[in-house]
């Protein structure tokens, strides 16, 4: 038998097909041998990088083994997880830890696995750098992209005594000197507040918020200083719109954090005014009665945005737009002087908002700040 092996015959001894075998080597993760036009392989070589394959394998199962498995359960019975258990495990861990990004950071020759929570960010353990490709590639062939591949998104779903508990995962790669590093925003689609009740303190406060969200037609600003919670505040607002069902709902966002029910979420690079520009002229041809358009990232083409979303609240519709400003006023003043027309007639408020934290239970909480505009008293 031939020490060396064609490359259908490697194909055939790694059991993997002709695209990968041709990635690995384009990746250096493999040894090969280039004479003249042909790949040949040595079959030591091979065996050395199958034995290496499955130690990582087992890495990762002794891992999954120490996070989830109570001290001195040593059950040698129990069948070895795939990498899609192994990835979806680490997931889910996070999430029983309450960690809402689980961070893959390189280091020399190894990954540190950290969880950040509520109290701060801390260190679980290391991977090496095969075990971190290994998990990544699943994660990518089991995700779709958001626009690029660098950033991606999928869902998980598990039964539990509470019933289904469903998970959207953010997947976000970025490359840095030291490596590629990798974050999972981790959000509990049953923890997301959905509605207006939810996320208000008093009742003048959800009355105020309901009461703009029955609001047949006008411009509704929803502001405050970036993490302040402006998105939640009008998801819960949509929610509120879309579930009495008798109008067409659609976003415009840079990225969609959350499926909301009998909403159109459409994702859109708000920094590319003619990628804009285009989706905005799609959903108004598809007769539709409420927009909202998330405009924080999008400060060169800012004009644009609420120019746009002005024009379709003065043709009928009730549009929410999302600002970054220091109070209620300043919005207000932010979004007349960015368009250059006069928007007391088609404003129905200006919602701000600011979060704080309990120092004890670490809890945020929303403190809102309103300001009517000429057709607040005018909902019905």
């Amino acid at each position: 038998m031939s020490d060396y092996l064609t490359f259908e015959e490697a194909c055939a001894l790694l059991n993997t097909p002709r695209s990968t075998l041709y990635r690995w080597l384009k990746e250096d993760k493999i040894p090969g041998h280039k004479l003249g036009r042909q790949w040949r392989f040595l079959r030591s070589e091979l065996d050395a990088f199958v034995r290496e394959d499955v130690n990582d394998n087992y890495e990762l199962e002794d891992l999954i083994h120490r996070l989830t498995q109570p001290k001195g359960d040593q059950n040698m019975n129990t069948p070895s997880p795939s990498i899609k258990e192994i990835s979806e495990q680490l997931i889910w861990h996070a999430v029983d830890q309450q960690a809402s990004v689980i961070h893959l950071s390189p280091r020399t020759n190894t990954y540190q696995l950290k969880h950040r929570r509520a109290q701060g960010i801390s260190t679980i353990d290391e991977l090496s750098l095969t075990a971190f490709g290994q998990l990544d590639e699943h994660w990518v062939s089991a995700s779709r992209s958001i626009r690029r591949e660098e950033k991606r998104r999928l869902f998980l779903e598990r039964q539990t005594a509470n019933g289904a508990e469903r998970i959207h995962v953010r997947y976000q790669k970025l490359e840095t000197f030291a490596g590629e590093h990798l974050a999972l925003h981790l959000i509990r689609e049953n923890k997301i507040a959905t509605s207006i009740d939810m996320i208000t303190h008093t009742v003048e406060e959800q009355m105020t918020l309901e009461r703009w969200s029955k609001a047949h037609s006008g411009l509704i600003l929803i502001a405050g200083r970036s993490g302040s919670g402006k998105t939640t505040t009008a998801y819960c607002m949509l929610q509120e719109i879309a579930k009495r069902d008798d109008r067409v709902v659609f976003t415009i966002e840079d990225s969609v954090d959350f499926t909301l029910n009998q909403v159109n979420q459409v994702s859109v690079d708000l920094n590319n005014e003619i990628e804009y520009r285009r989706a905005f002229v799609d959903i108004i041809d598809s007769d539709l009665d409420v927009l909202f358009i998330s405009s924080n990232f999008a400060q060169r083409h800012l004009t644009t945005l609420w120019g746009s979303a002005l024009s379709a609240a003065e043709s009928g519709r009730l549009v929410l737009v999302q600002i970054e400003a220091d109070s209620a006023k300043e919005a207000r003043t932010q979004f007349a002087q960015a368009t250059k027309r006069s928007i007391d007639d088609h404003l129905v408020g200006v919602v701000w908002q600011s979060l704080s934290t309990d120092p004890n239970s670490h809890r945020r909480t929303a403190q809102y700040n309103f300001l009517s505009g000429s057709l607040d008293q005018r909902v019905i």
